[in-house]
């Protein structure tokens, strides 16, 4: 029995590719990618779900690396599907040579996504992955193709598939107002961390200059924030009076100027009161 291994992200494309090989009579196993964007626990579920075994692979580094210079550009948002796609097969084939598999299989569907899934995308993604070949594309060759999931959904339907993730629904990268406040992040400081980036999910993010600063807008927000602190950041709390913790962190000193800034607006998102108390913790 020839042996497949296949991207699942926990989507209906993928969780429908792994169904139509098993058809043709395939020993599947799923292959989850975890980084910075985007998280295993969906895919795991899926491929549970599913009843197949799975491997997860974490790709934080180098993807991070090419979030921050995409060489093929981005969508809409912040991401830069096509390069995150090849970044994938990539490691699908070392896997699949390392471990003996015949072949490398995804979800994609032609059209479905005009800037990584149309005819030039697909073709330089199975010659610069070195998959070529070795790679299928079980939906493509069922002949489903287009931005209309009808097909899919009729197709999950008759096969038993009940519980997905939308498109992209895994990759916050495809969000817009996340991906502006990333975009905000590499112009300001280019060899931002996973520390830094960590930060942009807690709050509302306001930039001082070079300084960035996060505010909590509930109370989950501002443990999250309490718990964030690195060495050189400085937490800012209201003493005597329920509003918002602020995170300021810094690539250089954390000037006062800043400091009475973030004053103002745990001030702005706090209930009016008279002689207002702060608590400066420098770490």
């Amino acid at each position: 029995m020839k042996k497949v291994l296949v991207l699942v992200s926990g989507g209906l494309d993928s969780q429908l590719a792994v169904k139509l090989l098993q058809q043709q009579g395939f020993k599947i196993t799923g292959l989850v990618f975890k980084s910075l964007f985007f998280k295993e626990q969906v895919g795991v579920k899926a491929c549970q779900q599913l009843g197949i075994s799975y491997q997860i692979v974490d790709i934080s580094q180098p993807h991070l690396k090419l979030v921050k210079q995409p060489q093929y550009g981005r969508g809409a948002a912040a991401n830069p599907c096509l390069d995150c796609h090849l970044l994938m097969l990539k490691q699908a084939k070392k896997i699949m040579d390392k471990q003996g598999f015949d072949y490398v299989a995804t979800g994609e569907v032609i059209g479905q996504r005009p800037f990584s899934q149309n005819q030039v995308a697909l073709k330089l993604l199975a010659q610069r992955s070195g998959l070529k070949a070795n790679l299928r594309r079980p939906l493509i060759e069922a002949g489903i193709s287009g931005r209309s999931r009808q097909k899919q959904l009729k197709l999950a339907a008759e096969l038993g598939i009940k519980a997905y993730i939308q498109p992209a629904g895994g990759c916050i990268l495809t969000e817009k107002i996340y991906g502006q406040k990333l975009l905000n992040l590499f112009q300001h400081w280019p060899n931002c961390h996973a520390a830094d980036i960590q930060l942009l999910r807690l709050g509302r993010v306001i930039w001082f200059g070079q300084t960035l600063g996060v505010i909590g807008r509930n109370h989950q927000d501002n443990q999250l924030l309490t718990k964030s602190v690195q060495s050189g950041d400085l937490l800012l709390l209201p003493k005597n009076f329920p509003g918002p913790t602020v995170l300021i962190r810094s690539q250089g000193k954390i000037s006062k100027t800043v400091v009475n800034k973030a004053k103002k607006l745990i001030l702005k998102y706090s209930k009016p009161i008279k002689n207002p108390g702060f608590e400066v913790i420098l770490n």
